[in-house]
């Protein structure tokens, strides 16, 4: 099931065209991912949403707090 094609977008991008192959280069894009590598690529977006949220949360009260002080 995992192994299967998610699907095809090969007549529109394909990843052997000089286009997709840039694509496949910064973002990892495939004309024909398998479900396994869309999963994997949704987990990891989460993951880094994730964490950006949390550090960024952590982050503003120590900023605001040197504002206090320096202010």
């Amino acid at each position: 099931m995992l192994s299967e094609t998610a699907w095809d977008t090969s007549a529109i991008l394909s990843d052997t065209s000089l286009f997709g192959r840039v694509l496949h280069t910064l973002i990892g894009y495939s004309d024909q991912p398998s479900v396994l590598q869309v999963v994997a690529y949704c987990v990891t977006l989460a993951v880094i949403v994730v964490l950006t949220k949390t550090v960024g949360a952590r982050r503003a009260p120590a900023a605001k707090a040197r504002q206090a002080t320096a202010g």
